[in-house]
């Protein structure tokens, strides 16, 4: 072996190890004689500080519309919120209480408009009770996605 160390080892060797009982001896190389009640590792047990809990699978509804056509006074309801469209500067609508989308400052229209309402809408949109209402800033697509519990 001193002279091609890749030869295959064919001999038996004798290993002692100490487990929390008694003292073994082990026989390693000819896979004869291994001791089938040791890991060679620490004789540590598994500590479980908590036991797992079952949780049940939770699958949430979500989908996307597209907004399209925002005019003054435009109304959407969202679960169980209405929001308004406040849109130019002499809207009737830009010193309403309640969930308004803010556009009287807005210089654009059409898509660009419809785009932006998507963004301001998410943003007036944020506390929805039963709905988390996003955008992805690109489109005019309004993505729901269900708050978990909060729909039958």
């Amino acid at each position: 072996m001193k002279e091609n160390p890749t030869a295959e080892f064919t001999g038996d060797m004798s290993v002692t190890y100490t487990p929390t009982t008694a003292s073994k001896v082990a026989k390693f190389g000819t896979n004869s004689g291994a001791p089938t009640d040791s890991n060679n590792a620490w004789t540590d047990t598994v500590r479980v500080d908590q036991k797992a809990i079952y949780a049940p699978d939770r699958r949430v509804a979500s989908g996307y519309f597209e907004l399209e056509g925002v005019k003054d006074g435009m109304q959407i309801q969202i679960g169980k919120e209405t929001y308004t469209f406040a849109v130019g500067a002499d809207s009737k609508f830009k010193n309403a209480s309640g969930n308004i989308v803010d556009l009287t400052k807005v210089n654009k229209t059409g898509d660009d408009l419809d785009k932006e309402a998507v963004r301001r809408l998410t943003e007036v949109a944020k506390n929805n009770s039963m709905l988390k209402v996003t955008t992805d800033n690109t489109s005019k697509k309004v993505h729901l996605t269900e708050i978990d519990g909060q729909i039958d």
